[in-house]
């Protein structure tokens, strides 16, 4: 479809003659060459509905700049795999898992940048614990949280959080729902998502009720702008502190960029 509108906007400029034929728009038919400014109004059209075609399918073209993608990962296609220390498993679907926190993947930047974007979804069993309410002084260094931990630099820069937990008004592991004496990393600020556990995908942004933590940041793309331009690799954990009978955290998709 793309491609033939593209097509179009190439083509409608050379055509100078004009014969009983007409062009069907999503704005209306347009019959034969009756008015001067036919030709003009129709190459705007199909250049205004080719943007929309292409925000639509990838968010960041209607940025000016060019973005860099560092990584692209979609589990749900055969023919991707997890990137090494991680695993796959196949259990309850094609997903990408870790031995510890321990296990970094580290993507390279050649370029300098100054914001990354990006969306991860993912999948969780067991009862994970959100941000760890029982470790005092937090640290970005070691395992913060049951999740993906998106950071930059060494020593680390915090990025993006992601976490789960059924229990996120109760224990308040959820900061975004805090009704108890739960407390968040200040490194994090208000840069994550957190979402209960469910039958469904996790951090896609989808069936959120507007009241519950799921819907806080507007998932599933995240957008960070960091304050000093950088070239640092960026690196993502999925992070656990109970045994994988008793929670384990799971990618299913990926896009990382940079800008």
């Amino acid at each position: 479809m793309i491609l033939n509108v593209l097509l179009l906007l190439i083509w409608l400029p050379t055509f100078t003659a004009c014969s009983n034929w007409h062009i069907i728009l999503s704005g209306g038919v347009f019959n034969s060459c009756s008015s001067s400014d036919f030709l003009e109004q129709s190459k705007n059209q199909l250049r205004n509905e080719t943007e929309v075609i292409l925000r639509s399918l990838y968010p960041s073209m209607s940025d000016e700049k060019k973005w860099i993608k560092l990584s692209s990962i979609d589990m749900d296609n055969s023919s991707h795999s997890c990137p090494s220390p991680w695993i796959m498993v196949t259990s309850p679907s094609r997903l990408c898992a870790s031995s510890s926190c321990d296990s970094i993947v580290s993507l390279s930047v050649n370029a300098p940048y100054s914001r990354i974007r990006g969306k991860v979804i993912g999948n969780a069993t067991g009862l994970p614990d959100g941000f760890h309410q029982h470790v005092s002084n937090p640290s970005i260094e070691m395992g913060y949280l049951d999740g993906v931990s998106i950071t930059h630099g060494h020593p680390r820069q915090h990025v993006w959080s992601l976490t789960t937990s059924p229990y996120e008004d109760y224990f308040s592991q959820c900061p975004c729902r805090r009704t108890g004496q739960g407390t968040l990393p200040q490194f994090v600020g208000s840069h994550y998502f957190c979402e209960k556990p469910h039958n469904g995908p996790l951090w896609d942004g989808q069936d959120c009720n507007s009241a519950s933590c799921c819907a806080f940041n507007s998932p599933p793309w995240f957008d960070v702008t960091i304050p000093v331009t950088t070239s640092d690799a960026i690196e993502l954990r999925i992070c656990s502190d109970e045994a994988f009978w008793d929670e384990r955290i799971f990618i299913k998709k990926m896009i990382i960029l940079v800008q």
